[in-house]
């Protein structure tokens, strides 16, 4: 493989595991992970006292992008509703309702406080929830079904390119991170063979890379074995709707697939 070829693998490998990381964290990013939230010291108070509040929260950290509203709603029950909604940057919808006792609400809002009051990296570490028992804390609370409900609607991000294939229609589908931008699209038939692109746009160039570093191109005409191929492939990057602290579907998600298919029946350009 020249030189070309494995930077050009690095590129479209380090998208494609940022696309599927992106989709984890899409998943994780509300009600788990934590030490990116920066919640107000309000929102500790009106939880703890189970006092009517509203507020807007979003989460930016590399490549994900979460718009989060925070509810808190004092109940005739005695109960403290808590509702969270969220939309990513690629339109992923997540919402979470939780119904606390005041002790529950009390419990939730200590722990989960003084965890981000430790100062944390603004990163996803593994490490820091083993061996935090505030984390743990908060974790069990939100976790628990018969406090939290948490849903998930279905990521999907190549239905179009998909319901296309076996026709060859023309179809165009773009996903965006704050590294890189990928298009897949259907130009349409040539002769026997579906002429497909797959597009990659760097988004982070620095003035010392070069143009060639920008953007690139694959230019692939496939036959009708190599297109149900493909389509297998796509398929198994949908994640479908959730309700729970299931990740299993997430953790599924695998780029090499689809990165090795590129590879082996493209062409690419750069420019």
């Amino acid at each position: 493989m020249s030189g070309l070829k494995y930077l050009t693998k690095a590129i479209l490998c380090c998208f494609l595991l940022c696309a599927a990381n992106h989709a984890k964290a899409q998943i994780l990013g509300i009600g788990i992970n934590f030490e990116q939230l920066n919640l107000p010291q309000e929102f500790y108070k009106s939880l703890k006292n189970c006092h009517a509040y509203s507020f807007q929260n979003p989460i930016k950290s590399d490549d994900i992008e979460v718009n989060t509203t925070y509810t808190i709603e004092p109940t005739a029950e005695k109960q403290c509703k808590l509702h969270i909604e969220g939309t990513t940057n690629t339109g992923v919808h997540i919402t979470q309702d939780c119904s606390f006792t005041l002790a529950q609400a009390t419990e939730y809002s200590n722990a989960l406080h003084s965890y981000q009051s430790k100062g944390y990296s603004p990163r996803w570490d593994n490490r820091q929830i083993e061996n935090d028992a505030d984390y743990l804390a908060a974790y069990a609370i939100m976790s628990n079904r018969k406090i939290c409900r948490f849903k998930r609607d279905k990521i999907d991000n190549t239905a179009e390119i998909r319901q296309n294939f076996p026709t060859c229609s023309a179809a165009k589908q773009t996903e965006n991170t704050a590294a890189i931008t990928a298009t897949r699209k259907i130009v349409g038939k040539t002769e026997d063979l579906c002429h497909y692109q797959f597009v990659l746009q760097n988004n982070k160039t620095t003035p010392a890379e070069t143009e060639s570093s920008r953007q690139i191109t694959f230019d692939c005409r496939l036959n009708a074995v190599q297109i149900r191929k493909y389509l297998q492939i796509l398929e198994a990057t949908v994640v479908p709707s959730e309700e729970g602290y299931d990740f299993s579907a997430i953790q599924r998600i695998s780029p090499a697939e689809e990165m090795n298919f590129i590879l082996d029946n493209c062409e690419f350009t750069t420019q």
